[in-house]
């Protein structure tokens, strides 16, 4: 007796005897019970698409609280991939993210920045790809989910880049006659969308042919899509609030830190200094006659000025510095771990090096120019922030009374490397 749900044949019903044939009644019964089979399968069906109905949003749920939570672009990530995977468990999931404008003004480049699933997949993350006709790239393109029954074909269709298949080291033990690594057979492509505009895209995958073609309607795959939302909005807001860091923490023109994060800074590694008995040292300089710059050649080569000085500072340093903006065309280098003659050393290769460049103005005109330093250490010339700055100050200061472009050591770390 078949199993018939509006026309279509979901199974049969097989009912036999040996010793006569049935009766119309019988077979009536029989067809009666046919019906109930049937509506007894749709009813667990039912009950268990509810089922995972529920346990798709207590998932997403769980994932909008642990994303909301998220301050960073790496934890945004981090918990994107892993909500993914909760969702729908597969064997691969993946965040790209779009790099808008790196290339040229008007390319994409895509990076792969977080990855959760099978070890083999590890080594994707930090790779980069320009516009091709891959899934990720033809996915942000068109703020579609791909492909559509979700199958992948790993000879016709790119994912992230030809060179980069996806495969699965399946782990058998030798000698089984098993293949080593299987094709990733599922592929699911979501785009991270926000304002019409891609940010990136969510990738899952699994060695399972047909594992996502029960999310082609609703489902799984609508609650994949709003999590690839969510994912989207917390990434663009990690992104604003490092921005908003960025220009709290940094000068505007130069990139260095700004003048309140240094004292701030400085503060802490003084004590720090005082309480491990580690060595610290600052540096102060600024850039000689810069007044005269700015009115024979104008702000604009001033500012170049500035930038460029600033740049040298940041190739100089060490690991353990740190380089700010103090005010003007004045910088500020404090120096972890440093005694007196290693600051000097540093303070001589900025003042050489500058001198050694070359600026440009306008009309084909080229000069140089040279700067003064000062140099303090602790707890020689000053056992706090405010002593230790005060005293390289008046270092730089020395250097500029005795004619410019020098440096100059303050006077308790100059009298200790004499005695030394």
């Amino acid at each position: 007796m078949p199993l018939l749900d509006e026309g279509n044949v979901r199974g049969v019903l097989c009912v036999d005897r040996l010793d006569r044939p049935f009766t119309a009644h019988e077979e009536e019964l029989v067809a009666s019970a046919a019906r109930y089979v049937l509506r007894a399968i749709e009813n667990e069906r039912v009950f268990g698409r509810l089922e995972r109905a529920k346990a798709e949003q207590d998932h997403l749920y769980a994932a909008t609280q642990r994303l909301a939570g998220a301050l960073t672009e790496a934890e945004v990530l981090k918990a994107g991939v892993e909500s993914a995977r909760a969702i729908a468990s597969f064997d691969l999931a993946a965040i790209t993210v779009v790099h808008d404008g790196e290339r040229g003004p008007n390319e994409v480049l895509h990076e792969v920045r977080a990855v959760a699933g099978a070890a083999d997949f590890e080594a994707l993350v930090g790779l980069r790809f320009g516009d091709n006709g891959g899934l990720v790239a033809q996915a942000v393109k068109s703020r579609a989910t791909l492909p559509h029954r979700g199958d992948h074909d790993p000879h016709t269709q790119v994912v992230f880049t030809r060179r980069h298949p996806l495969r699965i080291e399946l782990g058998d033990e030798p000698g089984d006659g098993l293949p080593r690594e299987a094709d990733v057979r599922s592929i699911l492509v979501v785009p991270l969308s926000l304002h019409e505009r891609a940010l990136g895209t969510l990738v899952l995958g699994a060695r399972r042919r047909g594992a996502f073609r029960e999310f082609a309607g609703e489902g799984a795959r609508t609650t994949l899509e709003v999590l690839a939302s969510h994912v989207a909005t917390s990434l663009a807001n990690a992104r604003m609030l490092a921005k908003l860091e960025e220009l709290a923490t940094t000068d505007g023109l130069t990139g260095l830190l700004n003048k309140r994060v240094l004292l701030e800074l400085g503060a802490q590694k003084v004590r720090a200094a005082a309480r491990y008995g580690k060595a610290l040292a600052v540096i102060q300089t600024d850039i000689d006659h810069f007044k005269r710059i700015n009115d024979t050649h104008g702000h604009d080569v001033g500012d170049q000025v500035i930038k460029g000085l600033a740049g040298i500072l940041r190739r100089l340093k060490r690991g353990t510095d740190y380089v700010a903006r103090f005010g003007g065309e004045e910088f500020v280098i404090i120096c972890e771990e440093t005694g007196a003659e290693g600051a000097v050393q540093l303070a001589e290769r900025v003042r050489e090096e500058l001198a050694r460049t070359t600026f440009h103005a306008g009309s084909g005109q080229s000069f140089q120019v040279q700067c003064s330093l000062g140099v303090a250490t602790h707890p020689h010339d000053g056992a706090t922030w405010d002593e230790l700055y005060k005293a390289t100050d008046e270092a730089l200061y020395a250097s500029k009374r005795e004619g410019r472009n020098k440096t100059t050591l303050a006077p308790g770390s100059a009298g200790r490397r004499a005695a030394g």
